[in-house]
């Protein structure tokens, strides 16, 4: 960016320097010179969150979906500002770092991430955290789970519920077929109501219920804002690693963890799947019947 509006410059001091001051980073330099946006639309949306979750993993989880989704211009100046909501009480910065990158990893990737630039200090032997499987979304406990279920079941229409249940025995049909020779039915569900009806709040107790049960649920989107609704959720092309862009031979670029936390899955939830391009969830459907095994469609 330096390069198509410094002239003349011979070096790449010339390039950091702005009104005769040398800056430290060439992002420094393009911030004095205006040429990049400050982060202050993040910071009054992450002020919101903080203001009505009273959850330190939520909280936490949310920063790092908007390090990842929302593409802040200085991570660490973001973190700095909110580390006193980011860290427990009588907890160091490290450690929520490290909290935080739980939920980097569960979205593939890392704050060390070049675009972050975080380093991550080492903790104490006693506080290790185990790095969850990339593309495994299932981290939320089975005690949370049941939480989440008899809160949200609670909300639930009798048509949520015979929805949930319809769905809950395919997957079991799926699981134990009466009649291994014969094919199985349709595992295909759409749930399409207008905006404000409870579908997020059926997606997340569907989940709920699945989870607390001890199944794997991965709950996706078509959007970063969608994904943020959901329990656990994360967009299609962080879970998926969806090439960009999307053509008609196009295939995802899983490794052999990511291939089999996606085989172990009960459910597969993508919400606003009807607004991703044909390409997309064509290289969705090619990855999963490869690694199922199984040529039907979906």
């Amino acid at each position: 960016m330096l390069l198509t509006v410094v002239s003349g410059a011979t070096s790449f001091e010339d390039l950091a320097t702005v009104d005769g001051e040398l800056h430290s980073t060439f992002r420094a330099a393009c911030f004095a010179k205006g040429l990049m946006a400050d982060d202050a639309e993040l910071a009054a949306a992450f002020q919101e969150i903080v203001d009505v979750t009273v959850s330190l993993p939520q909280i936490r989880m949310h920063f790092a979906r908007m390090l990842v989704h929302s593409a802040p211009q200085d991570p660490q100046a973001l973190f700095n500002t909110f580390v006193d909501d980011l860290c427990g009480a009588d907890e160091e910065p490290e450690a929520a770092l490290h909290a935080i990158e739980v939920h980097m990893h569960g979205m593939g990737r890392s704050l060390t991430d070049d675009d972050f630039g975080f380093i991550l200090p080492e903790l104490p032997a006693s506080q290790h955290q185990r790095k969850r499987r990339r593309g495994n979304s299932t981290h939320i406990t089975v005690a949370e789970s049941i939480r989440q279920r008899d809160k949200l079941l609670h909300l639930f229409t009798p048509e949520q519920h015979d929805a949930l249940h319809q769905v809950v025995a395919a997957i079991d049909a799926q699981a134990h077929p009466a009649n291994p020779d014969e094919p199985q039915g349709s595992n295909i569900f759409a749930l399409t109501a207008s905006a404000g009806c409870g579908k997020t709040v059926f997606a997340n107790g569907l989940a709920a219920f699945l989870r607390a049960q001890g199944r794997d649920v991965c709950c996706v989107a078509a959007s970063a804002l969608a994904a943020m609704l959901l329990n656990g959720g994360t967009t299609a092309h962080s879970a998926f690693h969806l090439p960009i862009p999307c053509h008609e031979t196009s295939s995802c670029n899983l490794s052999a963890a990511d291939r089999w936390a996606i085989e172990r899955l009960s459910l597969i939830i993508y919400d606003e799947c009807s607004m991703v391009h044909a390409d997309v969830g064509n290289t969705v459907e090619r990855t999963l019947r490869d690694i199922m095994h199984d040529q039907r469609p979906w």
